[in-house]
């Protein structure tokens, strides 16, 4: 914004020592946020945070309110409402405030801050009655003294569709399951089979289960029946007759089954 001058007019001016102290100072400050026709945005947030950004504290919109409210009795500024936003322009501005003028003697005045004002302004009062008008029009938008409670809309919104709801699968329920499936495949779930791996009789194959179903718990594998068969080789000594070695080649996995235990079709 260009500088404004303070004459010394003030000291005399009638309309200016009536006002409170407050509102003449709120006066002053105005005066630093008017464009070059007088104009200034007067929305009481918007004059709290440009000409009062250090006494937040101590200023508050319902004064700012009351000051604006006193310069509009006394006839120094008018207001206008445009697009829900308050506008003030100071009444005398041309005539205390000279702007720069080109060679035929024409003013010479910056781009505009706000909107044209009209020719006839209001109080500020006037304009909080009309916004708080509006609002309350605008939050009851069908006034009616004598409301219908029992009209029903034509159109009633459809409940939106539940989505289906998707079985829980318990990850280490599935695992269990996996293990059970490997341990029949290898049938270590017969008798016979565990004798056939195991002549000696050295692992307790229930133990042994248990223990692979625990540790299953916080743990996964991809293939459960390799690794219940490198299992139960750990539990069987080096000399053991049916102990089975498995050979891993890279990019197949191939049991290799010692002669003593014939187990191909495992």
């Amino acid at each position: 914004m260009p500088n404004r001058i303070i004459k010394e007019s003030i000291c005399t001016s009638p309309n200016l020592n009536e006002l409170s102290v407050e509102a003449e100072r709120h006066f002053y400050r105005l005066l630093t946020r008017s464009d070059d026709w007088g104009c200034f945005e007067a929305t009481p947030a918007v004059i709290l945070g440009f000409c009062y950004p250090l006494q937040l504290k101590k200023v508050t919109e319902a004064k700012i309110d009351k000051w604006q409210q006193e310069l509009a009795e006394r006839g120094l500024i008018g207001y206008w409402i445009t697009d829900g936003r308050i506008y003030g322009q100071f009444l005398k501005f041309d005539t205390h405030n000279k702007t720069e003028v080109d060679d035929d003697g024409n003013q010479i005045r910056h781009r505009r801050k706000t909107p044209i004002a009209p020719q006839q302004l209001s109080s500020f009062q006037n304009i909080l009655e009309h916004l708080r008008t509006s609002i309350d029009k605008y939050c009851n938008p069908n006034p009616t003294p004598n409301p219908d409670l029992n009209h029903k809309p034509s159109y009633v919104a459809e409940k939106p569709a539940t989505p289906p709801t998707l079985p829980f699968i318990d990850p280490i329920q599935k695992r269990h399951e996996a293990i059970k499936k490997a341990w029949g495949e290898l049938k270590l779930d017969t008798p016979e089979g565990r004798k056939e791996f195991d002549p000696g009789g050295k692992v307790d194959f229930a133990q042994q289960q248990q223990k692979i179903l625990n540790w299953a718990k916080a743990n996964r594998r991809s293939n459960w029946k390799r690794f219940i068969a490198n299992w139960i080789n750990r539990t069987l000594d080096d000399t053991s007759p049916g102990r089975m070695k498995m050979l891993v080649e890279p990019g197949q996995f191939v049991p290799y089954i010692t002669p003593c235990n014939p187990l191909i079709n495992r």
